[in-house]
């Protein structure tokens, strides 16, 4: 396959260290996430697991081509930054392999963006609660709406975002497949199914 840009991995290894008392099982704080940096065209991939295993990264553009890949070996958890500078604009998948499980985050790249990498990701040790985190430099208007399993709207705000901002929405009462769709302060939005 032929390889669309070479992606200047820094190569930054260290174990994800996630505090928690003994009340938490293995499979609790298992996953991943995807950070966008302050530094442009820069995402962070956090990873942790219960088990040391050979985990492979691979990420794929929109076409799900294959565009890098790397294996890291006998690890349970690591840091790692890729650079998306080489890269054309749009949106990519970050996928992880252990052996075990396959996990996967979306990101959009944008050079010289402006508006705020927003990520939302259920929490695993809390039923019906999901995290809304947005990163990013500067100030930026943002609508976020909340919708249930028949796309009927439950919740909308709209916030002020300066620099960072995460929110914890209790959605407990709600059966069935949830959506948020966040609206930036250009027109553009984006909208995560869980």
């Amino acid at each position: 396959m032929k390889k669309l840009f070479t992606i200047s991995a820094i190569v930054l290894f260290s174990t994800v260290v996630f505090a928690g008392g003994t009340a938490l099982s293995p499979k609790s704080i298992s996953g991943i996430a995807v950070v966008k940096s302050p530094v442009s065209g820069l995402f962070k991939v956090y990873y942790k697991a219960a088990e040391t295993a050979n985990v492979k990264v691979t990420i794929l553009n929109d076409k799900d081509q294959e565009v890098f890949t790397e294996t890291i070996r006998k690890v349970n958890g690591f840091i790692r930054p890729y650079s998306f500078n080489n890269l054309s604009e749009g949106m990519y998948t970050i996928r992880i392999e252990d052996g075990t499980t396959v996990q996967a985050e979306k990101v959009e790249y944008r050079s010289g963006e402006i508006e705020k990498l927003i990520q939302v990701r259920k929490l695993l040790t809390e039923d019906g609660k999901y995290l809304l985190t947005a990163t990013g430099k500067g100030q930026e208007n943002i609508t976020i709406n909340i919708y249930n399993p028949t796309d009927q709207l439950l919740y909308t705000e709209s916030r002020l975002v300066k620099d960072t901002f995460a929110t914890v929405y209790n959605l407990s009462k709600v059966k069935g497949a949830i959506s948020f769709e966040v609206v930036h302060s250009n027109g553009s939005s984006q909208k995560l199914n869980y």
